[in-house]
């Protein structure tokens, strides 16, 4: 198998997400060493380290995760 270099990373598949999903519902978001090697265990997964893991979780998948814009407060609480 060839490890995944930056310039040949591969998108986050749907399959994947779900995965890692179930494996943090298992497990918390606190043992990436323990979910990463699960997570590898299928071979469609190769490639993901658990820095990757907890990375994607807790910028893209996490359910608390916030996406909406910024108000107004926040932006002047920010500079200020």
């Amino acid at each position: 198998y060839r490890r995944l270099t930056y310039e040949t990373r591969a998108t986050w598949t749907k399959e994947e997400d779900q995965r890692l999903l179930s494996l943090v519902e298992q497990h918390g978001d606190d043992a990436w060493k323990t979910i990463a090697p699960q997570f590898e265990g299928n071979a469609i997964y190769v490639g993901r380290s658990h820095k990757q893991l907890k990375d994607h979780y807790l910028n893209y998948l996490k359910p608390d995760l916030l996406r909406s814009e910024w108000t107004i407060e926040e932006t002047c609480s920010w500079s200020d």
